[in-house]
């Protein structure tokens, strides 16, 4: 089982839209947001591949969660399902792509299209 999850996420860009606009005027070399837990690193950025397919693997933002210390599985899911239901309490979709989907709450998905 690999120990890495992306959470697409139907959200328009919001605050973070005026980050990455900035970092893109100034021809900035990444185009994300890191957030570093105690075992899990989180890169928040745009999807590369947004709008150019009409499921979720076209949602606008990209979530992607790696433990920090390589195989650390549990620490990897224990953060996707708290991200994942602070996003379904906001009201967002969502869906998880993960090998552990299975055991995630609505197998890591929210999705209305």
């Amino acid at each position: 089982m690999k120990s890495y999850a992306k959470i697409f996420v139907d959200q328009p860009e919001g605050s973070l839209g005026l980050v990455f606009e900035v970092q893109d005027a100034v021809d900035a070399r990444q185009n994300d947001i890191v957030v570093e837990g105690q075992d899990v690193e989180i890169d928040i950025r745009r999807n590369p591949d947004a709008g150019q397919a009409e499921d979720f693997i076209g949602f606008p933002m990209l979530v992607e969660v790696y433990p920090k210390v390589e195989g650390a599985t549990s620490a990897v899911i224990k953060a996707v399902e708290s991200i994942i239901l602070a996003l379904d309490a906001a009201g967002f979709s969502f869906a998880t792509a993960a090998d552990f989907e299975d055991l995630l709450p609505g197998r890591g998905r929210n999705v209305t299209f």
